[in-house]
């Protein structure tokens, strides 16, 4: 893969999380991520006895801006980063999380993310429940909930969400006009190329030795009536019945390619996107991740 398209390959996926361009050239750039106030982040740790809003507001005023410098140096990408003080305190965590997310069934996955989440939140219920002495009062606001309370509104449907016998399923065959959603976002796969090859005559895009392309013409679609969904190719994994994994390639000869797009509620996006893949590959699993916070991945199995 070229030197470009590596930069751009990384570029995509921190643009995917948040990260914004403050400068590139053809084998550098500088990016950064803002530190932004999560007013449904700050909701949800108040669910926790009210006391846990402050321990997000002390997080978010400890967190500093993040600002990476990447590099292709020799075909291979060299990434410096300044995470600040809180940052350098968190990155065993963040470690911790992109190996979560990397496993690859969805029991595995869930267990990786639900293990420490569960932790905490026992922690958190046997710290306010020593911290209220056992008095009859105290203990009533622990016991009793009101109506509308958290644990009443997780069996509600999301605000925008249709019926669960009106929606698509998560797990599909992989199939051409295949439509799956999940988390509010609904895939449908178009068209499937296997092998791709590029019609013009010289491309720049050829295979390396031993390998081809699979191309995927699909379209992303944000269904809830309420907030909105980044659609971005770098969503999306393949893997092969050998258990092989690949990412996104970028192809120049795709066209429309698929871009990353904020979708509001209704608004979608449609193009191409390839990935570089054995030779001999049979192909497995095409995945798209709405969530990096749960494990209702959009699933199209191709045996």
């Amino acid at each position: 893969m070229a030197s470009e398209d590596i930069l751009q390959a990384e570029i995509g996926r921190r643009t995917a999380q948040g990260w914004e361009i403050v400068s590139r050239g053809p084998t550098e750039a500088q990016m950064r991520r803002p530190k932004r106030f999560s007013f449904g982040w700050a909701f949800l740790w108040f669910l926790l006895f009210g006391v846990g809003v402050f321990v997000y507001l002390i997080w978010h005023w400890l967190k500093a801006e993040q600002l990476a410098y990447l590099r292709v140096v020799e075909g291979k990408l060299v990434v410096s980063e300044r995470l600040g003080l809180l940052g350098w305190l968190l990155a065993p965590v963040r470690a911790y999380w992109r190996w979560a997310g990397s496993r690859q069934t969805t029991r595995a996955k869930a267990l990786a993310y639900g293990g420490p989440i569960v932790g905490v939140i026992a922690l958190v219920i046997i710290v306010a429940v020593v911290a209220g002495g056992g008095g009859d009062e105290d203990e009533g606001r622990v016991v009793q909930q009101p109506t509308g309370s958290p644990a009443a509104e997780v069996q509600a449907p999301a605000e925008g969400e249709t019926p669960e016998a009106a929606k698509p399923e998560r797990i599909v065959a992989a199939a051409v006009g295949a439509v799956a959603e999940a988390e509010g976002v609904r895939i449908v796969l178009n068209a499937i190329a296997d092998p791709w090859v590029s019609a013009a005559e010289f491309a720049p895009d050829r295979p390396d030795a031993g390998k081809r392309f699979v191309a995927f013409d699909v379209t992303i679609e944000y269904v809830r009536d309420s907030g909105s969904h980044y659609g971005c190719w770098a969503n999306f994994k393949l893997s092969d019945t050998d258990g092989f994994a690949y990412e996104y390639d970028l192809l120049f000869d795709l066209d429309p390619k698929l871009d990353c797009v904020d979708l509001g509620s209704g608004q979608k996006t449609r193009g191409w996107m390839g990935f570089e893949v054995n030779e001999a590959a049979e192909l497995d699993l095409l995945k798209y991740d709405p969530n990096i916070f749960t494990t209702d991945d959009v699933e199209f199995h191709f045996q």
